[in-house]
């Protein structure tokens, strides 16, 4: 047996006793019979191996710690390891803390004393362990009388930088701390089982760490992507196997909640499971839990979203099944069929709907829409129940709708009725329209739908086969809410005119003849959508009050108005409209010369005469609408199409091909024909340059009496005057007559408006006939520059000395040079030297007279570089620095009080 050897050092009034018959033996040297070990004066008692303090029991003591009220901490005794030269338990900040602070005290701090932080005073009748400024406490709190809860807590210092968070972990090891595997223990920190962290969250499994804490206040992880399952199990056979029970989890970053037992998935909110379980909003399940009926195979889906949760739907019938239970007797379906299963249904009461797949056979799935009923007249009015298709429109002030698709029952577009006992058909009816959605419509009222196609409002055929040997049509019968009916096609026939070439009545099969005599036909009526005449038109709404249309022959005329009036078509509305459409379309073309005209029209012998007078008159701001007095459009496959071709045979200075009052617009060109072999006498245009410096630019406005007799513009212009310009290019002016204009704003299209003014003749311009002058002037102006740019070049190529000169030595034969100029001029100089390298200087004089003075240099590309202002006045040298400029030309304006004085060049090197 080993013996257990001590060093105690005594304090003042200690005592070593030894109330057995074996002496004690510290250090190898046994202590005396009979004597004691204690202390006597209200000192600690210390206990020390090798000189080093290894326990320490309180004397009766009251002691504050992290400034909380004083306790009593009588008779805590601290085990402790290495304290160095300090004998008594102080904290990390050097304060004394009395001594151990809870009945045992373990401490493992390697330093000089303990951390203190998240100690309280309840922790007296338990384990506290501290070790690296932070604590751990393991025992009881009490509360109140009799009332005491089990505690284990840890506690820190700082939760901050280098010193935090700390962590209470629940870990398992195994081995000798050798191994590398963090899951299997026998790393040198084991596996880590459960991990709480100071801010709340609590991680269970591995791999969490200071830098991977829990995320949330319950944090479940797993390694290498295994599955990690939350598994709810009630104890019943088997009770805690993996397949027992509720699991969620992961399993391959896939999510799953799984009810592994043969009974249903419940969800429900604004419930309590103590006493609401009946709450139910939603039940997942399968054909085969408790209570689902057996409509399909066992492990059929059945979900189900109940309407009211105090009466939720427990037996869900098909894949998705929504609203209340059914009503009726016991067992009673109220329409549901077992073959309802892939699909949608919806139960209230004792109506049902169903949405979905029918399996007709092998390969055959048909979509089905079904609705269902109980079929009872038990509540007058009741029924029958329909299937209906109804558009609801937004509500909203601003938004476009009817007002039945705006209102709360919405626009009902059709409806499928059931058929019944009492109906005129027993197939069941379809109708089409807005039927009375919330009044009765049963048999005999206004919304019910009592045929098999059932129609109010508009109806359209676009298309259907002709067969012309069937003699049987279709009538409406207007006492029967407009049931169609057939009826022999040769029981029609009519009273106006009779057979051809008999005066008998004729049928819808026989050709008719109408007989004037001595009479007038008279086709009466305003009305904007009817009375109309349609002639070989298509359909039943002719597009004129007379509209004519002919297909067939050739050269056949529409209309032929020989020895007769005018044609009026005087068209009168507040929509398009239009007064009279020629259309001429031939059957084939068979010659090259073909000519079809959609309208000719001419006038003569008069003194004012048009061919055509077009006139748009409106004053609609609304639509983008616009006035175009005249349109013409033509398109096709053919090798030219023109839209406006006007020909003028032209003898005089007053005959235009065109003329137009007013600005115009051409989207594309103009074109003009400029090709050589229309030309003789091609001369080069000498002297362009010469001649364009004598054109006088202008700007100006058109004044009133031109603006009344013509529709010029009223803003500012930009050209020239033709008279200036008619004595320098007398070829680009001409004078021309102002031609009258006609009143067709009077239908009998005689008044004549005569101007107002006193001019009848003016100049007028060809400014398209100054470009080739203005290119002339550009080639000439080009020519030029590339001989002064050759010229410079020559002079900057010729080698000189750049450098100032120095003050000529006065000698027999000296030249001394002076600039005389006007003492009020301001001039530029040329910069000196020039060329130059880095710097150069720029003369000028600057009189006092002048208000502003400014220096603007110039790239070769005629970009500004600087502008500088000169404030100084007289003789004034501005130096310039130009390092940063690459070699090259350069030039540089004075401007004096906003004018341009001069412009110079300068060189860099």
């Amino acid at each position: 047996m080993k013996k257990l050897i001590l060093i105690i050092q005594f304090v003042a009034y200690a005592s070593i006793a030894n109330w057995s018959q074996t002496p004690w033996v510290l250090d190898g040297n046994p202590l005396l019979n009979n004597s004691f070990l204690g202390s006597t004066n209200q000192q600690p008692l210390r206990v020390r191996t090798q000189n080093i303090s290894r326990m320490y029991l309180n004397r009766n003591i009251s002691t504050s710690v992290n400034g909380q009220p004083n306790i009593d901490r009588n008779g805590f005794l601290g085990l402790g390891r290495n304290y160095g030269t300090i004998n008594n338990w102080n904290d990390v900040a050097g304060n004394p803390a009395g001594g151990p602070l809870s009945l045992l005290h373990l401490s493992g701090y390697e330093g000089t004393a303990m951390g203190t932080g998240g100690v309280r005073n309840w922790m007296q009748s338990g384990m506290t362990i501290t070790a690296n400024d932070d604590i751990m406490y393991v025992g009881p709190r009490a509360n109140a009388l009799d009332r005491t809860d089990a505690m284990f807590v840890w506690g820190d210092n700082s939760q901050t930088g280098s010193f935090g968070p700390d962590n209470l972990l629940f870990a398992f090891t195994a081995g000798f701390g050798t191994g590398t595997n963090d899951l299997d223990g026998t790393a040198p920190n084991g596996r880590e089982i459960l991990r709480l962290t100071a801010t709340g969250n609590v991680g269970l499994g591995p791999r969490f760490s200071n830098a991977a804490q829990p995320q949330s206040q319950f944090h479940i992880n797993a390694e290498n992507l295994v599955p990690v399952w939350l598994q709810l199990s009630s104890q019943n056979g088997t009770g805690q196997a993996a397949t027992d029970g509720l699991r969620m989890g992961l399993n391959n970053a896939v999510g799953y909640i799984f009810n592994q037992e043969n009974s249903h998935l419940i969800f429900s909110t604004n419930a309590s499971t103590v006493s609401q379980l009946a709450l139910e909003r939603m039940r997942i399940s399968h054909v085969g839990a408790p209570g689902i009926p057996a409509t399909a195979a066992n492990g059929s889906t059945r979900v189900a979203i109940s309407l009211t949760p105090t009466s939720p739907l427990t037996a869900p019938r098909s894949l998705m099944h929504i609203g209340a239970p059914l009503s009726g007797q016991a067992g009673s379906t109220d329409g549901v069929r077992n073959w309802m299963n892939v699909g949608y249904l919806s139960t209230f009461d004792s109506d049902n709907m169903y949405v979905g797949l029918k399996n007709e056979g092998a390969d055959r799935q048909d979509a089905v829409i079904a609705w269902g009923d109980n079929q009872t007249d038990l509540i007058n009015g009741s029924g029958p129940d329909n299937l209906r298709f109804i558009f609801a429109n937004s509500q909203f002030s601003l938004s476009p709708g009817t007002p039945e698709a705006k209102s709360d029952d919405g626009q009902e577009i059709g409806r499928f009725t059931p058929a019944c006992a009492t109906c005129p058909v027993n197939t069941g009816s379809f109708g089409i329209g807005n039927y009375s959605p919330g009044a009765p419509n049963g048999p005999g009222t206004p919304g019910y739908v009592g045929a098999t196609l059932d129609v109010d409002g508009d109806a359209r055929v676009r298309s259907v086969q002709q067969d012309n040997t069937l003699t049987q049509v279709l009538v409406r019968d207007p006492n029967d809410l407009g049931r169609l009916r057939w009826r022999d096609a040769a029981t029609l026939g009519g009273s106006l005119g009779g057979v051809c070439g008999s005066a008998g009545a004729f049928t819808l099969t026989q050709d008719r003849e109408l007989p004037l005599g001595s009479f007038n036909i008279t086709f009466s009526g305003q009305d904007a959508l009817a009375s109309r005449i349609g002639i070989g038109t298509i359909g039943c709404s002719p597009s004129a009050k007379l509209d004519v249309l002919q297909t067939q022959g050739d050269n056949d005329i529409a209309i032929n108005g020989e020895y007769s009036g005018d044609i009026s078509g005087f068209y009168n509305t507040f929509t398009a409209g239009i007064g009279v459409r020629g259309i001429s379309r031939p059957q084939t073309l068979t010659e090259c010369e073909a000519l079809a005209a959609g309208g000719m029209f001419i006038a003569e012998s008069n003194v004012f005469n048009y061919g055509v007078a077009g006139l748009a008159l409106g004053n609609s701001n609304i639509c983008e609408a616009n006035n175009v007095g005249g349109f013409f459009h033509a398109k096709g496959t053919a090798n030219s199409n023109i839209g406006v071709w006007a020909e003028a045979w032209i003898t005089g200075p007053n005959d235009w091909a065109a003329y137009i009052n007013g600005p115009g617009l051409i989207t594309n060109g103009p074109w003009v024909p400029s090709d050589a072999q229309l030309k003789t006498n091609v001369q080069t245009i000498q002297n362009a340059s010469q001649t364009l410096n004598q054109l006088k630019p202008v700007t100006y406005l058109f004044n009133a009496e031109a603006q009344n007799i013509m529709n010029v513009p009223t803003n500012n212009q930009y050209g020239l005057i033709a008279q200036e310009l008619q004595a320098v290019i007398p070829e680009l002016v001409t004078t021309t007559k102002v031609p009258k204009s006609i009143d067709i704003t009077d239908s009998t299209a005689t008044a004549l408006n005569s101007s107002t003014g006193s001019i009848d003749e003016i100049s007028v311009v060809n400014y398209q006939g100054l470009i080739p002058v203005l290119i002339a002037a550009f080639q000439e102006q080009s020519a030029r520059i590339t001989q002064l740019e050759a010229q410079l070049n020559d002079c900057c190529n010729a080698p000189r000395n750049i450098s100032e000169p120095s003050s000529p030595t006065p000698s027999m034969g000296a030249v001394i040079q002076t600039n005389l100029r006007n003492a009020e001029e301001p001039t530029l100089g040329q910069n000196i030297p020039n060329p130059f390298e880095y710097q150069t200087r720029i003369p000028l004089f600057l009189p006092n007279s002048i208000s502003k003075a400014e220096l603007i240099f110039y790239g070769n590309e005629g970009k500004i570089l600087q502008n500088i202002l000169v404030a100084d006045r007289g003789t004034v040298q501005v130096e310039v620095n130009a390092e940063a400029l690459a070699a090259g030309i350069y030039s540089y304006t004075l401007f004096v009080d906003g004018r341009p004085v001069e412009t110079k060049r300068m060189i860099k090197n």
